[in-house]
C-alpha cells in the first residue's frame, strides 16, 4: 500500500449545517476508501478523524453507522454498516457537493487546508 496524502478542510459548522457538512462527511468516507462507490471496505480511523473530526467519528460509531472491524498495530480500522451506507445513499456514486469536498480532501490543486501524509499500515 502506498503512502496516502490528504488535505484538511477545517472544522464543521456550528451548528452542524446538513446541506454543507453532510456531503463533507460522505466525502471523507470516499477519500478514506479510495473508491468510486462506497462499500464496507475498512477505513483508517486516523484518516477519518483528520478529514472529519474526532467527535464526528465517535458520533457515527455511537449511532451504529460505523463499526470497529480490526486493529493493525496502533491503527484502528472502521467500516460503514448497512445503515451507514444507506444514510450516505451511495448507490450511484458521489453527488456534486460530495465530489467538491472530495477534491478538497484529495487533490493538491483544490486543497484548502494543510497536507498530511499517512504512512501505509501492514496487513496481518
Amino acid at each position: 500500500m502506498d503512502k496516502q496524502v490528504f488535505y484538511s478542510v477545517g472544522q464543521y459548522g456550528q451548528p452542524f449545517d446538513h446541506s454543507v457538512d453532510r456531503p463533507r462527511t460522505i466525502a471523507a468516507f470516499y477519500a478514506a476508501q479510495g473508491q468510486k462507490v462506497l462499500t464496507k471496505v475498512p477505513m483508517r480511523r486516523d484518516v477519518l478523524k483528520y478529514l472529519m473530526s474526532k467527535s464526528a467519528v465517535s458520533y457515527w460509531l455511537e449511532k451504529g453507522w460505523l463499526i470497529k472491524v480490526d486493529k493493525v498495530g496502533r491503527i484502528e480500522l472502521l467500516q460503514l454498516t448497512d445503515a451507514g451506507l444507506h444514510l450516505c445513499d451511495a448507490s450511484n456514486g458521489p453527488s456534486l457537493m460530495v465530489s467538491k469536498w472530495l477534491k478538497h480532501m484529495t487533490n493538491s490543486q483544490y486543497a484548502i487546508g494543510e497536507e498530511k501524509l499517512f504512512e501505509p499500515h501492514s496487513v496481518k
